[in-house]
């Protein structure tokens, strides 16, 4: 059972309540002690004025007491001895204001000289209940209205409430009605009322924005595991058909060693040729998954120095030279790539002139007075010029190839361009064979 939380708009007004209750219970806590204080301070006033009066006049309690029926006289020689008295006795006290409490109900009194006796004492009371019950009258209209007023608060607080999370409700009612393609741009959420509610639809808009650029890498994820497992069943068909025949050939005939020797070398080469299939659809796919975080500052100085020293290694007859204008240049600016990408692209093209176009000579070149431009020029055989557009498709290969071969090295080369924002240009080369011409445009 799912326990719902209480709305934004019911805690506005139970927040607006609680405040109002806790100014009503301080105010209603001072009101109550100046109403009582009040009273006292009143009753104290009209004891005075009547026990002043009485001493001025000499007047006796009976007389006194058929003036107002509530008061109560006494009077008392120096000894304390009780020469007149009213219905009720008042206790003896000294000089001054005191309480006396007769026959259970208390008594505010003032005792003073009256004027022209001899030092006669008047003792002049008058009962504190009524007082008492006109501040408990007062202080239960306080409570009356400190309850109107904490129920007047909560009323407030869902009224006002209500239009001060009208731009939220408003701000929901929209992000309910965002229909999500990853095709488009997402929509800006608007929600205009107050600056809140704003910061709230932007950092919603820029939530949008983060998980379809997440779902955006994540279809191109799969995507590329698709074309991967696509391409991948499609050319490897016929090699592992070919290695299954030589296979089957080998268990089921008696073959004599020459010919055996000529069915291993087949299934060698065709083992190569699956190699190098899966490692280029690897490297395809590593290219399609790279991102921006992979991208760093390269020297392309050193990129080619350490090229052309692995293919001197693996091609001992293949001379690499890296041009004057790269090799001696002091202040060559970085390029802006990413590096395993753009040295697996400069290793393909390396790789291609030797194999396919059985260059000699190989040189390496670069022009980063603007957009990057990265050249390999060899000596090999070359391409007709009307094979060029199709030799930088995925699995074509050209006349001149070398059997063998995926059709994947200048496709890798391509895709490496297009991941740095540029493209690849084929060119017959000075030296007599290919020139490609690889173009980075900064990121």
């Amino acid at each position: 059972m799912t326990i719902r939380s209480p709305s934004l708009r019911l805690r506005v007004a139970a927040s607006a309540a609680a405040g109002a209750l806790l100014i009503v219970v301080i105010v209603g806590v001072i009101a109550a002690a100046w109403i009582s204080h009040n009273e006292s301070s009143q009753l104290d006033v009209r004891v005075d004025t009547l026990a002043l009066s009485l001493a001025e006049r000499g007047k006796v309690p009976a007389s006194a007491q058929r003036a107002d029926p509530a008061l109560a006289v006494t009077i008392r020689d120096r000894a304390g001895s009780v020469l007149d008295t009213g219905t009720v006795l008042l206790p003896h006290h000294g000089q001054g204001f005191s309480t006396a409490t007769v026959d259970g109900e208390r008594f505010r009194v003032h005792t003073l000289p009256i004027k022209g006796h001899g030092g006669e004492l008047l003792s002049v009371g008058l009962p504190e209940a009524p007082a008492q019950s006109r501040a408990a009258g007062a202080r239960w209209e306080v409570l009356f209205i400190g309850i109107g007023a904490v129920v007047l608060a909560g009323g407030l607080g869902w009224l006002i409430g209500g239009r001060a999370l009208r731009p939220l409700r408003l701000l929901t009612d929209r992000t309910r009605k965002i229909h999500w393609d990853t095709a488009r741009p997402v929509r800006s959420v608007e929600a205009g009322g107050s600056r809140e509610t704003e910061e709230l639809a932007g950092a919603i808009t820029g939530l949008l924005e983060r998980i379809q650029q997440a779902q955006g890498r994540t279809e191109h994820a799969l995507g590329t595991a698709r074309d991967f497992a696509a391409s991948a069943a499609h050319e490897l068909r016929t090699p592992l058909t070919v290695m299954r025949t030589d296979l089957e050939v080998l268990r089921a005939h008696e073959l004599s060693d020459e010919d055996r020797i000529e069915v291993l070398d087949e299934l060698a080469r065709t083992q190569a040729r699956v190699e190098g299939i899966v490692t280029a659809l690897g490297q395809l796919a590593a290219g399609e998954l790279a991102g921006e975080s992979d991208f760093a500052d390269v020297d392309v100085r050193e990129l080619f120095g350490r090229a052309a020293d692995d293919a001197s290694r693996l091609y001992p007859q293949l001379v690499v030279t890296v041009l004057p204008g790269v090799a001696a240049s002091a202040d060559l600016p970085a390029v802006r790539a990413w590096p395993d990408g753009l040295r697996l692209a400069v290793d393909n093209l390396i790789k291609n002139a030797v194999v396919h176009g059985r260059a000699r000579r190989v040189e390496l070149g670069a022009d980063l007075r603007g957009p990057a431009v990265l050249s390999v020029d060899d000596d090999g055989r070359g391409l007709p010029p009307v094979e060029y557009d199709r030799v930088l498709q995925r699995f074509q290969r050209g006349s001149t190839a070398a059997p063998g071969g995926s059709g994947l090295g200048l496709a890798l080369v391509v895709q490496q361009a297009a991941l740095h924002g540029g493209g690849v240009r084929l060119s017959p080369s000075r030296l007599g064979g290919l020139r490609v011409e690889l173009w980075l445009w900064a990121r």
